[in-house]
C-alpha cells in the first residue's frame, strides 16, 4: 500500500496502463523501494523463496505461536474452528515451559516475535500477562 498525491498516481498508471516512461528518478526509486517496480532481470519467485528459507532457517529469530486457550466466546457461525473450542486454559506450567524454551535460545537470538492464538486468546488474559512479562524480561537480559 502506497500514499500518492494524484498527479503521480497518475504517472504511475500511465506506467502500469499505457507503458509510458517515468520521467522523475526519484519517484522511480521510491516505488522499488516499495515494490511496486523491480527490475528487469529480478526474479520475484526466486526472491520470495529466498526470503522465506532466509525466515525458516534463521537462527537469530525465534517466532513462537501461543494458545493461551482453546475457548472462545464468540461461537462465529463461519469458524473453522468451531468442533475445536473446549475450555481448556494453559496451565502454569505449560508456561513456566514456554519461558523456559525461550530462555534457551536466547543467547543466540536478537529477535523475539509471540502470535497469541487459540480459540479466542484474551479469554486467557492471566496467562497473557505472566508470559508476556517473563518474555519481555527475558529480552531485557
Amino acid at each position: 500500500m502506497a500514499l500518492m498525491d494524484k498527479a503521480k498516481y497518475q504517472v504511475f498508471m500511465d506506467f502500469c496502463n499505457k507503458n509510458t516512461h517515468i520521467e522523475d528518478d526519484e519517484f522511480v526509486q521510491q516505488l522499488k523501494l516499495g515494490h511496486f517496480l523491480v527490475d528487469d532481470g529480478c526474479n520475484e519467485l526466486d526472491l520470495i523463496r529466498l526470503r522465506l528459507l532466509k525466515g525458516r532457517f534463521a537462527t537469530n529469530y525465534l517466532g513462537l505461536t501461543i494458545a493461551p486457550t482453546a475457548d472462545c466466546n464468540f461461537r462465529c457461525p463461519y469458524c473453522y474452528e468451531k468442533d475445536a473450542i473446549k475450555p481448556d486454559y494453559m496451565t502454569k506450567q505449560v508456561e513456566d515451559s514456554i519461558v523456559e524454551f525461550a530462555k534457551k535460545h536466547m543467547k543466540t537470538i536478537a529477535k523475539l516475535a509471540v502470535v497469541w492464538y487459540g480459540g479466542e486468546p484474551l479469554m486467557n488474559m492471566g496467562s497473557i500477562d505472566r508470559l508476556s512479562k517473563n518474555l519481555i524480561a527475558l529480552c531485557r537480559e
